[in-house]
């Protein structure tokens, strides 16, 4: 799914790219228009790359558990996630700048689209330097020590400072962070434009991110303790034939890891589709 969802976006960025006009990264005070159309395709880009990173090196890992795919598929799944603030942030920075500190919309946009862009860049490589770091120093080449697995087991070791437990304001942010990546966006468009973009696009890709997001909690809070994933091991242990394929495909599918990934893709895609909506709001229609 995330192989899919960074190929529809490169497709389309780059489709949207050939047909701008060919001053694109320069600013062009007689292309004024009232939308952001076109602002983010940059950010976009890097954003593909990054999610075509993380399927490679997601496959690579959960299939096979080669070490070094391990730190390049927690770089790229950190660039994606700090992506969505990232965007939100710049996109009511783009609309203040028009509407409350009056700038001309072209000169504005062409700021943001490289502010968008170099500000993903910086993070992109901050997050590599900080996971190149810790592979020279092997610190994920065992049990990951920074696991909440370790801290529930008493087994952690956070950053060479020792065990930590896991405390129940923890717990609770952790499991609301999927609400406060889906209430930002909204709040900020709702606010600066007063339109959200595509309403069915929204609800379709924040309940699968939702969901995904609760069922994988089953495995982060409770020791694997999945109760789907344990009926179904427990349920067909019994009637197993030798080599074990039901028993096995059927645990795959219940993983929470792999219900993760697949609805955090399918999300995303959704996601994509609805932030390209909203690019097509007319950010000055109440004035």
């Amino acid at each position: 799914v995330y192989f899919f969802g960074a190929l529809l976006i490169l497709l389309s960025t780059f489709r949207s790219l050939q047909l701008l006009p060919e001053r694109f990264c320069l600013p062009n005070a007689n292309h004024s228009d009232h939308y952001s159309s076109a602002t983010f395709l940059i950010f976009d880009a890097l954003f593909g790359l990054d999610l075509l990173i993380l399927s490679i090196a997601s496959t690579l890992w959960h299939g096979s558990n080669s070490t070094l795919s391990h730190y390049i598929d927690l770089w790229s799944m950190d660039c994606c996630i700090i992506s969505v603030p990232i965007r939100n942030i710049t996109y009511a920075t783009l609309v203040i700048s028009i509407k409350v500190m009056r700038w001309e919309p072209a000169q504005a946009k062409f700021i943001m689209r490289w502010l968008s862009a170099l500000s993903y860049l910086v993070i992109i490589l901050l997050y590599g330097r900080f996971y190149y770091t810790l592979w020279k120093k092997k610190w994920l080449h065992g049990p990951c020590p920074l696991s909440t697995r370790a801290r529930l087991s008493g087994t952690s070791d956070i950053f060479g400072m020792g065990h930590k437990d896991v405390f129940v304001s923890e717990v609770c942010i952790f499991a609301a962070l999927a609400v406060i990546l889906v209430v930002l966006g909204p709040i900020i468009e709702a606010f600066l434009v007063g339109d959200v973009g595509s309403l069915v696009t929204s609800t379709i890709g924040y309940l699968f991110l939702v969901w995904g997001w609760c069922y994988r909690l089953f495995e982060r809070w409770a020791l694997d303790g999945c109760l789907p994933m344990t009926v179904w091991v427990r349920n067909t242990s019994r009637c197993m034939n030798d080599d074990g394929i039901i028993h096995m495909i059927g645990a795959a599918i219940l993983s929470p890891t792999a219900v993760l990934h697949v609805f955090t893709g399918v999300s995303i895609i959704f996601c994509v589709m609805r932030s390209r909506a909203m690019e097509d709001v007319d950010i000055l229609s109440d004035i």
